[in-house]
């Protein structure tokens, strides 16, 4: 019988609030705390986030060793292999582990699971990334939702659980923890700071997020989606933050990861096919047009001020507002007529909160493909939707130097004033008003098709 239990962290990345941590504690048996750099995923996510995740890690080995613990533990390679090995040479008997529900991390457990109980170890989930795991919300007659308002009525009146004590840690110091990836030293990152811009945002942004969340002109939101998305963070912790300072709008944005979530887990094959397949037949914009177009958004050089801002910003931060991501987004899918799947795979590259779920559905709410009940006739008017949430224009200037000479809302319509183009900003790549009527014509004419 084996002596020791692994945890091993994957998107749980703290020792606070941590599932695993105090499901292991509870079972009394010293810790070999683990992380593996899947060689299958590792590669893939971009430079980008594998600076934050090594800068995360870095935190993770400090507040490890800062219990008693050796420091974490760090392999590389094929999971199921590693995980073998680990409890071989430390003599453990069971593995302890968030639950995973994206395609990728399902069938990566489902192999873990079948080669560990082969071997006679356990391997137990003790949490999840979600306040409710996907599959706990169903309608009465034990579906799951479609629609984000009933789902998050019913996620509403279910029990909030409280966050998790971890307690009675005892580690294991029989094996080399190995290298930690190397991370950018101004990189901030980690539990405590996740824990710090929690508090600041609970004291100082959230009694005025309701109101402020849609202007990216002013620092009104969070900030925590990359925390969430590593695990510096449970929900449980920011719900219970939140809900002490009333933050009712605040937690109702925090639902959309479960809402997404739970879809994408009866629903996998949303992460690249449209939900609606009767949008199957859209004609989407290719060839040699196409990508140059695709080539002038990337770049945010569409000729359209706010999507343009919105663009640099992700470029050159990793982030992106959120009422600026559906302007994008709608820009690429109904002005360009571009698939949303080369959307999503540039946010994918290119954003530290990138989330498998909530990337692809949310791009596919944009592009009115995926569950909402009739979205497909919402297109965004790029110079209406900076004029109302970007009204002094200080948010385009910011990310478009080309346009800092124009004054207030002048910054927003720069066709519209004789020097606008003088600093070399390109002029519009379509007509909006005509790309709206083109878009609206073909989706109505592929849904009528299809009835």
């Amino acid at each position: 019988m084996g002596m020791t239990a692994v945890v091993w962290f994957r998107r749980d990345l703290r020792v606070h609030d941590q599932g695993s941590l105090a499901a292991a504690g509870g079972a009394g048996e010293p810790i070999v705390p683990l992380f593996i750099l899947d060689s299958a995923l590792w590669p893939t996510v971009g430079r980008r986030r594998q600076d934050r995740l090594a800068a995360s890690l870095r935190s993770l080995d400090s507040s490890i060793r800062q219990l008693g613990g050796p420091g974490l533990v760090v392999r590389t390679g094929e999971p199921h292999k590693v995980l073998l090995q680990i409890c071989e040479e430390a003599s453990a008997d069971t593995v302890w582990h968030s639950a995973e529900f994206t395609p990728y991390g399902k069938a990566r457990d489902e192999r873990v699971g079948e080669e560990l109980t082969a071997a006679g170890i356990a391997f137990e989930p003790a949490d999840s990334p979600f306040l409710h795991p996907p599959g706990e919300v169903l309608t009465g007659s034990g579906t799951g939702y479609s629609v984000f308002t009933p789902y998050y009525k019913s996620w509403l009146g279910r029990q909030t659980p409280e966050p998790i004590e971890v307690r009675d840690l005892r580690f294991d110091h029989s094996l080399d923890c190995g290298s930690l990836p190397e991370a950018n030293e101004q990189t901030r990152a980690g539990e405590d700071e996740a824990l710090g811009m929690l508090q600041s945002f609970v004291h100082e942004g959230l009694t005025a997020y309701g109101s402020k969340r849609n202007r990216p002109d002013q620092d009104s939101t969070s900030h925590l989606g990359a925390a969430l998305h590593f695990g510096e963070l449970h929900p449980r912790t920011v719900v219970a933050a939140a809900r002490e300072a009333e933050g009712e709008a605040f937690i109702r944005q925090l639902c959309w990861r479960d809402f997404y979530g739970d879809v994408l887990f009866r629903l996998p094959q949303a992460r690249n096919q449209n939900v609606d397949q009767r949008f199957d037949a859209i004609p989407w914009e290719t060839g040699p047009g196409a990508d140059g177009a695709y080539e002038r958004w990337t770049a945010g050089m569409t000729g359209y001020p706010f999507v343009d801002a919105g663009m640099r910003q992700l470029v050159q931060t990793g982030w992106m507002h959120n009422r600026v991501r559906m302007v994008v987004a709608s820009f690429l899918t109904k002005d360009l007529l571009l698939h949303w799947r080369k959307g999503a795979d540039f946010f994918s590259q290119q954003l530290l909160d990138a989330d498998v779920a909530n990337n692809s559905l949310g791009w596919q709410w944009t592009a009115g493909t995926g569950t909402d009940a009739a979205p497909y006739f919402r297109v965004f008017n790029p110079v209406l939707q900076g004029l109302k949430f970007d009204p002094n224009g200080d948010y385009v200037r910011q990310y478009v130097p080309e346009l800092g000479h124009l004054e207030g809302t002048a910054v927003h319509e720069p066709w519209k004033h004789p020097d606008g183009y003088r600093d070399g900003y390109p002029e519009r790549m379509v007509d909006h008003a005509q790309a709206r009527e083109d878009a609206l014509r073909i989706y109505e004419s592929v849904k009528a098709a299809t009835q």
